[in-house]
């Protein structure tokens, strides 16, 4: 399926035009927090059923399948992405502030596992997110994946502003981090910031 193909169907599917399809396609990139094949998406919104098709559900969706290969990486990820049944169109919502950066298969736990109790000594909580965020995005790019590219404090304050009100410490974003990294995902503020929303909910 060509470029053209992809941008028409999802267009269809997202009751967009053709013309603003592109925008909607990169809003879905801004709230991963990274691109996403067209494949990934297509794949995902064919299975929500019109009524359900919202922006904020595209990127949940995205994110339970970038989260898939930690579990079982060549099957899982291959039956996530085989298409699913056409679904007509649906009404879109705007993107809500705490959407959520998708993630997918880092390293594999041995070289995390060796990383982590360096960055966890005796240092103070700035300086052990900068040794995870490093250690993790250093992981991603072995995988094809694309981290950030941002500093540990432009990291900490997006994270914080995406989690709005009230701002989390510097210490509650580690523990967000420390957490993350122990699931072996690619960490993004936005994950940070949703892992931040959802734990203070329960």
């Amino acid at each position: 399926m060509t470029t053209d193909q992809k941008l028409n169907e999802f267009a269809h599917i997202f009751r967009c035009t053709l013309d603003t399809a592109p925008t909607y396609i990169a809003r879905i990139h801004e709230r991963m927090g990274h691109e996403v094949p067209m494949d990934s998406i297509l794949a995902v919104i064919r299975k929500i059923p019109p009524k359900r098709l919202t922006m904020d559900l595209i990127v949940e969706r995205l994110k339970k399948l970038e989260r898939a290969p930690l579990r079982a990486r060549p099957a899982k990820t291959t039956r996530e992405d085989a298409p699913g049944g056409d679904a007509p169109g649906g009404d879109a919502a705007a993107p809500g502030a705490e959407g959520g950066a998708a993630v997918g298969a880092a390293a594999p736990s041995r070289p995390r596992k060796a990383a982590l109790p360096a960055a966890t000594q005796g240092a103070g909580p700035m300086k052990q997110i900068e040794s995870i965020l490093a250690a993790n995005w250093g992981r991603a790019r072995k995988h094809r994946l694309k981290p950030p590219v941002m500093t540990p404090d432009l990291f900490v304050k997006r994270a914080q502003s995406i989690a709005g009100t009230p701002k989390p410490t510097l210490v509650r974003i580690l523990k967000s981090i420390q957490k993350l990294d122990r699931r072996d995902v690619l960490i993004t503020p936005n994950l940070v910031a949703d892992d931040i929303n959802e734990s203070d909910e329960l």
